[in-house]
């Protein structure tokens, strides 16, 4: 059960199915409101985060649920979907007996930051997470992979430079993309960035969810 009453939500990823982690990867924390746009994992779940604002929620990428979906985003608190974040990594961590992951994406990219300063995942992948700047003070206690691109009007490159330079320890790769290049439900949707980026988090987290130690 998640923090409050929230509920689980089984992730998988049916336009990505191509590419899948061969059975090996055990879990992965996907942290998007709207979607699941990663890759298949053996067991893959991702927090309804918006059920804290309105229950059962089923939104799409388009007209009046994007509207409405936009209209959530400020009211999400941080520390309140921690809580969701910690119970879902509590969860797959019983559920497996393995390491856990989290990838978050906008909001949830901020998310995954924070889960690998505060709440002890074994690995996280951030994509465009506007807020991590805000937390840069906190240090990571597990590997930490980044995205952003270049072409992001929400994301200032001034802010990605310093994320960089207070955290040379966290690997960081910049596109030729604008926000939410790795969606493919959005106009921004960049499909060479996103098949590179996509590549590189799959490895990564293969790398650090399946080492004995790091």
């Amino acid at each position: 059960m998640f923090a409050e009453g929230s509920e689980l939500v089984p992730c998988v990823n049916q336009a990505l199915a191509a590419l899948e982690a061969d059975g090996t990867l055990q879990g992965v924390i996907i942290l998007e409101p709207l979607a699941d746009h990663l890759f298949v994992v053996t067991l893959a779940v991702a927090p309804a985060l918006f059920d804290r604002i309105e229950r059962g929620g089923d939104l799409e990428y388009s007209g009046a649920d994007m509207e409405k979906a936009r209209s959530f985003i400020p009211k999400l608190k941080m520390e309140a979907s921690l809580k969701d974040v910690a119970a879902a990594l509590q969860y797959v961590r019983a559920e497996t007996g393995k390491k856990c992951g989290v990838a978050g994406y906008c909001f949830g990219g901020s998310l995954a930051w924070l889960a690998a300063t505060r709440l002890k995942a074994d690995a996280a992948v951030g994509y465009y997470g506007g807020a991590i700047v805000k937390f840069l003070d906190e240090r990571p206690e597990c590997p930490v992979m980044l995205h952003f691109g270049k072409l992001d009007k929400h994301i200032p490159q001034t802010d990605v430079d310093k994320i960089a330079e207070a955290h040379r320890e966290v690997e960081i790769f910049r596109y030729e993309a604008d926000h939410g290049f790795n969606c493919d439900a959005r106009a921004s949707y960049d499909e060479a960035s996103a098949k590179v980026a996509r590549e590189r988090s799959l490895e990564f987290l293969k790398k650090y969810l399946l080492a004995s130690s790091y």
